[in-house]
């Protein structure tokens, strides 16, 4: 029986990747032999990860300060971040070998193993199928960091499976059979919901950081309380940006209207709860939150992304596509929303339907046609 074994950063923090990775993995060990592999030292945090009975787990116990590195090198000690760049130079130079060789020596050469971030894709072994499963955009390639990366120090692959449509157009070459797409699955059972508030309830749900731009969302706000009241705003997320987030609402006199949480929270209460999602993110690589808002008959307004952004957002359907950074048309479609009950009803019915599309047991069949295939 061919078995499947996909490498994951760590089950003990919120990542994006690791979410759908193990969301994915857990429904597709019903189906198949699946290992997953875990390089964090870290401490599985149960509360965060469901872990199905039928998946097995092995840990790779590197230092998570190397896997978590973008966490320990924005910190302040000078001293402890020059060790930790000498860490990822060595694993990158030598040290990756030691973890190929021992992936190699438990797998075969019809077994099939998933990359879901590049550091796992550097540490995959020849002389096996592999896949990078691509949580990234046509960005990532274009980068001279990356280019430079992937010619030197990762082996050749047996399939990129990217997120969106349009990321594999653009990176693949003609007749290139290495490259697919899969989009991501929406982990919330679809609802209906078609109420609404007599003050639009607006949510923003992403990590405060700068691809995210929540501070734009923000100013986004100030603009429309500015032209209308009739409006409540929570913010769910924590980071780097949380304090200056704070003081932003307070200069702009939202405090009434806008709410920033220093937490992530129980986005399908939240979700089933709210109006209008909103996201203002610099890029995304397929933005999770969008299709768990449709999959709950909530509409977004987004600034437009690029990549991606059309398989999530039917513009003028489920929600709005907005020229980047054109802070004046974002507040336009939230006072559409704000001023038109049956409007938003509609939308909201636009949204629940074309969430279909994200079910898992559907994303689910692509995966298994594809390892059928390999």
């Amino acid at each position: 029986m061919k078995k499947i074994y996909w490498i994951i950063n760590q089950y003990q923090k919120i990542g994006g990747s690791e979410i759908v990775s193990s969301y994915l993995a857990n429904s597709l060990a019903k189906e198949c032999d699946l290992t997953v592999v875990l390089l964090s030292n870290d401490e599985i945090n149960y509360d965060l990860y469901n872990v199905d009975e039928n998946l097995k787990i092995i840990k790779l116990n590197i230092d998570k300060e190397i896997i978590r590195n973008e966490d320990y090198l924005s910190k302040p000690n000078f001293f402890k971040k020059f060790v930790l760049v000498l860490k990822l130079i060595h694993i990158n130079l030598l040290g990756k070998y030691k973890y190929r060789r021992f992936i190699k020596k438990m797998t075969t050469n019809e077994d099939i193993i998933i990359c879901s971030s590049p550091f796992s894709y550097l540490i995959a072994p020849r002389g096996r199928k592999v896949i990078f499963h691509l949580h990234y955009n046509s960005r990532y390639f274009t980068s001279f960091s990356n280019k430079f990366l992937h010619t030197f120090f990762y082996i050749k692959l047996t399939k990129y499976v990217f997120l969106t449509k349009e990321t594999m157009e653009k990176m693949k070459h003609k007749n290139d059979t290495k490259a697919i797409y899969i989009n991501n699955p929406a982990k919330f059972k679809r609802e209906q919901i078609l109420a609404t508030h007599k003050k639009l309830k607006i949510v923003f749900i992403a990590r405060y950081e700068q691809q995210k731009r929540p501070l734009k969302a923000i100013e986004v706000l100030g603009e429309l309380a500015k032209k209308t009241t009739n409006f409540k705003a929570s913010f769910y997320g924590g980071g780097y940006y949380f304090l200056e987030m704070v003081d932003k609402v307070k200069e702009l006199n939202l405090t009434s209207l806008v709410k920033v949480h220093d937490t992530f929270c129980d986005a399908k209460k939240v979700l089933s709860d709210s109006d209008v999602l909103i996201l203002t993110s610099e890029f995304e690589g397929f933005q999770l939150s969008v299709i768990e808002a449709a999959s709950l008959s909530v509409p977004t307004i987004s600034y437009d992304f690029g990549d991606g952004i059309d398989d999530v957002i039917n513009n003028e359907k489920t929600g709005f596509i907005i020229p980047y950074n054109d802070k004046e048309k974002f507040v336009e479609k939230l006072l559409f929303f704000s001023n038109n009950q049956e409007e938003l009803i509609q939308f909201k019915k636009n949204a629940y339907l074309f969430s279909k599309k994200f079910e898992i047991d559907r994303i689910k069949e692509e995966w298994l046609n594809l390892f059928n295939l390999i």
